[in-house]
């Protein structure tokens, strides 16, 4: 299966995987009136100018504002409703950005490198309320993504500031070839399975402790008008430094794990199983519905493979409201 250049929501992967399924008297959740595929707005960061309340108090977000801070440093301009990159600006002189509906946010000074080039980490986080419970999961694997260049703090390129993968391909008549900029060795250590990271172990557990206090925000807003049963995909991107602290980059309500899919992925030959004869959006998508949406459609416990549970806490409310 091919997932097309076109920004495609969860909505369309799910669907696509519904289909392929479509068991008996199963309802696709993503329109049925039992199951809602994602959270109220009010209850979680949309856009970017959103993550930004959210999180700005928070020890783990990095310095940002939604208006110019005039300040000295290397900052990114980040459109609220951007994605994939698209319209970031890397500037060392902020006060020459004149820009509305954007989000400033500092850059982190001391990134822990990877062969020398900057990284960050993908990872799919899943929300969750059934059965009279709020609960967290987390994906049993991730990917770390590479900026194509050395690291250089006074290089502001796209190239060596931005890890975004959409930037390494070219949309060529509707067909997706590698860009001609990149070398070819490039392409194929731009991603990385996190569980190949030698800081893997570390660099998990402070993303746990960081998705607890996630979702007791959430727990925290949700309430009697909150529909029951409802499940949501966030693609949480990361960014590590060389103390080992992990900073909150961005948060994606509606994340494309299409970075690797099977069109790409004998480019990425370096990936492990079960990566070598499934995309990881298959694997995600198919472990979504088979642990945690099947279970909601049969009112039957969840048993986990490849999510791991660090969140569950019981909901005050009785009052359930369905949409």
């Amino acid at each position: 299966m091919f997932l097309s250049r076109e920004k495609r929501n969860e909505f369309d992967i799910f669907k696509d995987y519904f289909e392929m399924y479509n068991p008996p008297g199963f309802k696709p959740f993503y329109y049925s009136k039992k199951y809602r595929c994602y959270f109220p707005s009010q209850v979680y960061p949309l856009f970017k100018n959103h993550m930004h309340n959210w999180f700005k108090d928070k020890d783990y977000y990095p310095e940002s504002h939604l208006e110019n801070p005039m300040k000295d440093g290397l900052w990114f301009v980040k459109p609220n409703e951007g994605y994939n990159g698209k319209g970031i600006i890397v500037t060392d002189n902020v006060r020459r950005v004149d820009k509305e509906k954007v989000v400033y946010q500092k850059s982190i000074d001391n990134p822990l490198l990877y062969n020398g080039r900057k990284q960050d980490f993908r990872m799919f986080v899943v929300l969750q309320t059934y059965q009279g419970y709020l609960r967290t999961y987390i994906f049993f694997d991730h990917y770390v993504r590479l900026a194509p260049f050395l690291y250089d703090e006074k290089d502001l390129s796209r190239e060596v500031q931005l890890t975004n993968q959409d930037s390494h391909w070219i949309d060529y008549y509707n067909t997706l070839i590698p860009n001609p900029k990149y070398s070819e060795d490039i392409m194929k250590s731009s991603l990385i399975a996190f569980t190949q990271h030698p800081h893997r172990d570390k660099l998990y557990k402070e993303f746990v402790d960081m998705m607890i206090d996630f979702s007791e925000d959430v727990y925290n807003k949700l309430n009697e008008k909150t529909q029951r049963n409802l499940i949501h995909v966030f693609g949480m991107d990361v960014l590590p430094d060389e103390d080992m602290k992990l900073w909150m980059i961005e948060t994606n309500n509606n994340p494309h794990p299409t970075a690797i899919d099977d069109k790409r992925l004998d480019i990425y030959s370096n990936w492990p199983q079960p990566y070598a004869d499934m995309s990881y959006a298959k694997t995600l998508t198919e472990s979504v519905i088979e642990e945690l949406i099947k279970p909601m459609e049969s009112d039957s416990d969840v048993k986990l493979d490849k999510f791991e549970m660090v969140y569950e806490k019981k909901l005050l409310f009785n009052n359930w409201i369905l949409v």
